[in-house]
């Protein structure tokens, strides 16, 4: 097999036993996580859970700091033409999927544990160049 490509059904994961078992919907958190939160997918679907979602909404973000996340979500927001983006309504986490604990500290990671029971996963990696399996 030529090193350039990776063939999927030799991944472990797809033979494994999972054993999940049927939970009721009460045995989960109320939030939701957002991952890819300023995208344009991301940004209709928090329009709408601002709208409809009683529970904590996280938005998992990469950006230097609280306030670049705000920029980004406020700017992707008039982008698309939606309602002014509420940042007092989320949570926002600056990380990122790719790394160990999605580049959060043990404690905020242990609070999306606790509070989520929903994730919205959209992020990715936009690095389009690279194999599949990285």
């Amino acid at each position: 097999m030529n090193s350039q490509f990776f063939n999927i059904a030799e991944e472990k994961l797809i033979s494994k036993e999972w054993n999940f078992r049927k939970r009721q919907s009460s045995d989960y958190p109320e939030g939701i996580l957002v991952t890819g939160a300023n995208s344009y997918i991301g940004v209709h679907i928090i329009s709408e859970l601002l709208k409809k979602k009683e529970g904590q909404i996280h938005l998992l973000l990469r950006a230097k700091d609280s306030d670049e996340a705000i920029l980004k979500m406020k700017s992707a927001f008039d982008r698309w033409e939606l309602d002014n983006f509420d940042e007092g309504s989320v949570i926002i986490h600056i990380g990122n999927v790719c790394e160990e604990l999605m580049g959060l500290s043990p404690d905020e990671y242990n609070l999306i544990i606790n509070e989520v029971g929903q994730v919205i996963h959209l992020a990715m990696n936009p690095l389009y160049h690279l194999p599949y399996h990285f």
